[in-house]
């Protein structure tokens, strides 16, 4: 039984058209176990990763298994050499999809920042919008975040660590603590606070921000007032 999420079907449609082409113009790739042909995949995979979008296969990431089978053929039936090109290949693509999360994530801390001063001076800025964070400084999977703990955690103070986006949330928390009136709320950030203030050393949860952004007390004064996103 194949097992595979949506985006998986989704990157497999995009894909077909493309093994018909390849194959039409040379018999020899009609193998989906093909390098070609395997490239394309994990070039597909890896373009979908770069835009949030998680394929997987057997609970697998594509570009994750497809490049395990692209070095494991290299090397069996083609040599050292294509073994080598393949490994630099997959190393290539990796950056790419590091590229491209890159360019998103600046695009939308530049926004947030915009934003922060409008919130402070009392704009119809929701809090949510103030938050901002790469996708893969937390774990997507119970199986990541079970075994691949440490290295969320070196990514989370790495990026909450970095002085403009500590001084970032510290502002934020500083206001809503002056708009909300709910202690239980004024106690997370105040722990949230302590966290940033002493530097991130082992990890920060999700929800400390999904908190932060949903702020009880704001929400419930956004509501009142007729404030929208």
């Amino acid at each position: 039984m194949i097992i595979f999420n949506l985006q998986a079907l989704l990157l497999l449609i995009l894909i077909i058209p493309l093994f018909y082409l390849t194959s039409y113009i040379n018999p020899d790739f009609s193998s989906i176990g093909h390098p070609i042909n395997l490239c394309a995949i994990i070039f597909s995979s890896v373009i979908a990763e770069g835009l949030n979008l998680k394929p997987k296969l057997f609970f697998l990431p594509t570009w994750l298994l497809f490049s395990t089978v692209l070095i494991v053929t290299s090397f069996s039936n083609y040599g050292l050499l294509k073994g080598l090109m393949a490994i630099i290949f997959i190393v290539l693509m990796i950056g790419v999809a590091y590229y491209i999360q890159t360019i998103i994530l600046n695009k939308k801390w530049k926004k947030a920042k915009e934003l922060l001063p409008q919130f402070l001076n009392k704009k119809n800025i929701s809090p949510h919008k103030l938050i901002c964070y790469p996708d893969y400084i937390y774990a997507n999977s119970p199986f990541h975040e079970k075994y691949l703990e440490l290295m969320y955690v070196f990514f989370q103070q790495k990026w909450f660590n970095r002085p403009d986006v500590k001084n970032h949330y510290l502002t934020m928390i500083e206001e809503l603590n002056v708009r909300n009136s709910a202690e239980t709320e004024i106690k997370r950030n105040q722990h949230l606070k302590a966290i940033l203030d002493n530097n991130v050393k082992n990890g920060m949860y999700k929800f400390m921000l999904d908190n932060l952004a949903k702020n009880n007390g704001f929400d419930i004064a956004e509501a009142k007032s007729g404030f929208r996103d």
